[in-house]
C-alpha cells in the first residue's frame, strides 16, 4: 500500500486509481455503519475520496505509514461529520423514529437486530461514531481519540454512557426476551 501511495504521489494514474480503490472500501464500510442509509454512506465516501485526491501531493508518509488505519478512520469520520452538518440543515419529511418504536418492530432475530441497529443510529452523533470505530472498526480506545482529536477519558466517558443506552433502550431482551443479550465491557 506506501508503495502504491508514493507512486500515486508520484503522478501515475494506475497507482492513484488502485490507492483510492483500496481507499473506497474501508471508507464505504465505516460511513454505512455511521450514516446508517447507503447513499449517506456513498456521499461521505466519494467526500472522503476527493478530499484525500486533492491532497495526495500534502498527505505525509508517515501518517500512512506508522497508523494506517487511524489516517483512514480520520478521513472518513471527518466526512461523515461534514456530511452530518449539511443534512442537519435539511428538514426531514419523514417522521422521527422514537425509543417507543425501536423495540417492537419485527418479529425473531430480525427483531433484535433491527432493533439494536436502529437504537445505535438513535445514539447522538458522536458516541454513535465511537461505537462504529470500537466494535465495527476494532480500533483501541486510544486510535479513537486520535481519530476524533478527543482525550481518551472522553472517548471513554462517552462510550460507557452509549453503551449504557443502549443497554437501557435494549433491556426487553436482557429480561427475558427472545435473546437474553448484553452488552459486555472490553
Amino acid at each position: 500500500m506506501i508503495e502504491q501511495f508514493q507512486r500515486a504521489q508520484g503522478g501515475c494514474r494506475n497507482s492513484t486509481k488502485d490507492f483510492l480503490h483500496h481507499l473506497e472500501q474501508t471508507f464505504y464500510q465505516t460511513a454505512y455503519y455511521v450514516t446508517e442509509r447507503q447513499q449517506d454512506a456513498m456521499d461521505a465516501t466519494q467526500k472522503a475520496l476527493v478530499y484525500v485526491y486533492r491532497h495526495l501531493k500534502e498527505i505525509q508518509v508517515s501518517d500512512i505509514e506508522e497508523k494506517q488505519q487511524v489516517w483512514e478512520q480520520k478521513v472518513i469520520v471527518q466526512a461523515c461529520f461534514d456530511l452530518s452538518k449539511q443534512r442537519s440543515k435539511v428538514v426531514s419529511m419523514l417522521p422521527h423514529l422514537t425509543r417507543d418504536n425501536l423495540v417492537k418492530k419485527l418479529p425473531g432475530n430480525v427483531s433484535f437486530v433491527a432493533s439494536l441497529k436502529r437504537a445505535i443510529y438513535e445514539l447522538p452523533e458522536r458516541p454513535r461514531f465511537i461505537l462504529v470505530l470500537r466494535y465495527i472498526q476494532n480500533l483501541t480506545i486510544q486510535e479513537i481519540a486520535e481519530v476524533l482529536g478527543i482525550p481518551v477519558e472522553s472517548v471513554k466517558k462517552q462510550l460507557y454512557r452509549a453503551r449504557k443506552q443502549l443497554q437501557e433502550w435494549l433491556s426487553d431482551y436482557q429480561e427475558g426476551g427472545l435473546f437474553q443479550w448484553q452488552i459486555h465491557k472490553s
